[in-house]
């Protein structure tokens, strides 16, 4: 699995922003079937195929950071094993998690849920719902150091600044904002497509 992460540092629900997210990403997820109180990116008003490109667009750090290991959603356990190893062998490729030495934001997880953006918010969300989170101060900024594992092995890894995922959320809950050049752009082209 490579470096052990360790999961030790105090949090508080009474930090608005620190409850915000974890609300959003554990309690209310929009990866459906994992929490009675989900809202899926459906109820949000998302079309599914048009949420990565606009999370790309608005959020730099993941249109340059934002790497993916496609696997299945049931994997046998020697798959399990090859795929720990594929993201421990990305993060060494990336030089991050040995060390934080640097402010650089960087997702790595697993892609199951044939959609990039849904396979992000499973990692956080499973991150948050087993504890496997870490907040931390680091030149002014609050970090989160977030590992999903799935019977032992890693599934992913993120290092994330708060107001990334806090603008994860807004662009989710809003998606009149965000969606509408996605959406516009699409129907122009099949306009001009049919005429």
């Amino acid at each position: 699995m490579g470096v052990q992460w360790v999961f030790d540092k105090d949090f508080s629900f009474e930090d608005k922003n620190f409850a915000d997210i974890y609300r959003f990403y554990t309690i209310e997820t929009p990866v459906e079937n994992m929490s009675k109180r989900g809202i899926s990116l459906a109820k949000y008003g998302w079309n599914k195929k048009y949420i990565t490109n606009v999370l790309k667009r608005e959020i730099p750090s993941l249109n340059k950071n934002w790497k993916t290991i496609t696997t299945k959603e049931k994997e046998k356990k020697e798959d399990l094993e090859n795929i720990a190893q594929n993201i421990s062998t990305l993060c060494k490729k990336n030089n991050i998690f040995e060390e934080v030495s640097d402010r650089r934001e960087i997702f790595i997880h697993t892609n199951s849920k044939n959609n990039k953006t849904l396979s992000l918010l499973h990692a956080i969300r499973c991150a948050f719902a087993h504890g496997a989170f870490n907040r931390v101060e680091f030149y002014g900024e609050w970090f989160y150091f977030l590992e999903n594992t799935l019977s032992g092995n890693l599934r992913g890894r993120i290092v994330a600044k708060e107001d990334t995922l806090l603008k994860i959320m807004e662009i989710i809950k809003n998606p009149e904002k965000y969606d509408r050049k996605e959406t516009k752009n699409k129907a122009k082209k099949t306009t001009s497509r049919k005429r």
